[in-house]
């Protein structure tokens, strides 16, 4: 799936910037819209019922980053919810993928 754009609201932008200060709102578009890299995304099986998307990538910056999202109304837009540094596995996995 290609993301077209990217919710926020006050509850996503909160956790985000605030909560944990595992990443930047900067770092999570960069992920989601591919701006620098691909990014790989799949369907998340488990975890939260509302977790659509699990997407791993890397920021312009060239961090590897992992951001759970859900989506809204069907589109091609998503609601970002958390992020997280991926496992080395995951990286590995994601890198394989890339290249």
């Amino acid at each position: 799936m290609r993301v077209e754009g990217v919710i926020w609201d006050g509850g996503n932008l909160r956790h985000i910037r605030e909560d944990h200060h595992r990443c930047s709102v900067k770092q999570v578009e960069d992920v989601l819209l591919s701006r620098c890299h691909r990014s790989r995304n799949t369907i998340a099986t488990n975890g939260p019922p509302f977790v659509e998307r699990r997407f791993i990538g890397q920021t312009c910056g060239e961090r590897f980053l992992a951001v759970l999202t859900e989506n809204v109304a069907g589109n091609r837009h998503v609601r970002p919810f958390t992020c997280f540094p991926p496992s080395d596995a995951a990286i590995m996995s994601y890198l394989g993928w890339r290249n």
